[in-house]
């Protein structure tokens, strides 16, 4: 696991914008559609869900799960996604 470590400070950043890359885009979602409660309960189960699987990948400690750390935004994307569209709430 730490060979792959990244070595720069440039490729810490690029594997930092990765991980958050979801919830940058769930921002940007944020202020363009009006399903505020939607949303939140996206970003919020894919934040516990992706958190899980990072502490279970990070626990093993293996090759293997340092690979699997780079499909996490892959993981929690539909996430969002899908719980944005399935909730939504109607104005009375």
């Amino acid at each position: 696991m730490h060979s792959l470590k990244p070595t720069t400070v440039g490729a810490q950043i690029l594997f930092s914008i990765w991980l958050s890359s979801p919830f940058i885009g769930a921002l940007k979602y944020s202020f363009t559609k009006p399903n505020k409660i939607g949303l939140c309960i996206g970003i919020y189960s894919g934040f516990i869900i992706g958190a899980y699987s990072f502490y279970e990948i990070v626990a093993e400690g293996d090759a293997q799960g340092a690979i699997a750390i780079f499909m996490l935004p892959a993981l929690v994307f539909p996430i969002i996604i899908v719980s944005t569209a399935c909730i939504n709430v109607k104005k009375t």
